[in-house]
């Protein structure tokens, strides 16, 4: 009887302690999801910031070109500015993507491990469950024989 109080005693922290690793689990994955959301509002903070910029600077090569000569060289140099701008946002895009391709990876890798972890503790929970009803009933056997 001792033993089957010390299999139960033994199985129900074992229980308890899957039960803390699926929250664990829970909670880093809820962590990795809200890093990549701010990862992927950042991102998209950057993008608005460069079209903004972008388009800010079409808008002055646009009147550059309405004015005298001397607003000739400012529309040259508007117009570098705007290329420069085009080149450095299509770069950023392309890294962007890339970033958000490679964390929505990340994150959906972390999330089959983490789904597949969960289902191995909850797997292991039922047979602790399982193993303790056993165990409960021997002693109630015993008990009662």
């Amino acid at each position: 009887t001792n033993s089957l109080q010390e299999r139960i005693k033994r199985l129900t922290g074992e229980i308890q302690q899957l039960k803390s690793s699926k929250d664990q689990m829970n909670v880093e994955h809820q962590q990795e999801t809200d890093s990549f959301r701010h990862q992927l509002q950042q991102t998209r903070t950057n993008v608005t910031t460069l079209s903004q910029m972008l388009k800010h600077t079409e808008e002055r090569l646009e009147v550059s070109n309405k004015t005298s000569d001397e607003l000739k060289v400012k529309a040259e140099q508007s117009s570098k500015t705007a290329e420069e701008l085009r080149a450095k946002l299509a770069a950023q895009s392309a890294n962007h993507e890339q970033e958000l391709k490679s964390n929505m990876e990340r994150v959906n890798a972390v999330s089959q491990d983490l789904g597949a972890k969960l289902n191995q503790s909850q797997r292991e929970c039922m047979e602790k469950e399982q193993q303790l009803q056993s165990a409960s009933e021997e002693i109630r056997a015993v008990n009662a024989g």
